[in-house]
């Protein structure tokens, strides 16, 4: 049996789906890069505008992290505007997990949650390793399943109390 103390999980957007979000950019820039020495010096400015988009996107990606417990999803983002979200698991109404063919191959999932709320929230678990969210999903489940065995040993030691009276 795993460890159930473990019940709070980090989780990060996967490196690979960094990769998958980011590449175009350097790929843009190193393009324009080579069409400025040929071409155009003017292209520089748009090269340079690429690199600065590659470098936002990565950074932003690297902001986002997630938390799962037995008890809520804690999804914090933002650079500069940071925005904590907590959503209880009582409150979900709905999930859609999306994953494309390359995404599959990669062995990375994303993960939509709406809420039942009359916010409509939605949230989404971005780029998480599908073999990292088995295993947070393991150790939450091992968590409640010791919770449950705690319960129950507390209700047989209520019941002896309550016949012995």
């Amino acid at each position: 049996m795993r460890n159930p103390s473990m019940g709070i999980v980090p989780l990060r957007p996967s490196i690979r789906y960094m990769l998958i979000c980011t590449a175009p950019w350097l790929i843009l820039f190193y393009g324009l890069l080579l069409a400025t020495l040929l071409v155009s010096p003017f292209a520089l400015i748009v090269c340079w505008l690429s690199l600065l988009a590659f470098f936002y996107h990565l950074f932003l990606l690297c902001a986002e992290s997630y938390v799962m417990s037995p008890d809520l999803f804690i999804v914090n983002k933002g650079l500069l505007q940071k925005s904590v979200t907590c959503l209880p698991h009582l409150q979900l109404k709905d999930y859609r997990v999306h994953q494309s063919r390359l995404m599959n191959y990669l062995d990375i999932v994303t993960i939509s949650f709406v809420t039942k709320d009359d916010q409509q929230l939605m949230i989404k678990l971005k780029g998480i390793d599908r073999t990292a969210l088995q295993s947070a999903y393991r150790n939450i489940i091992d968590q409640l399943e010791s919770r449950q065995a705690g319960c129950k040993y507390l209700l047989d030691l209520f019941e002896k109390l309550t016949h012995h009276q």
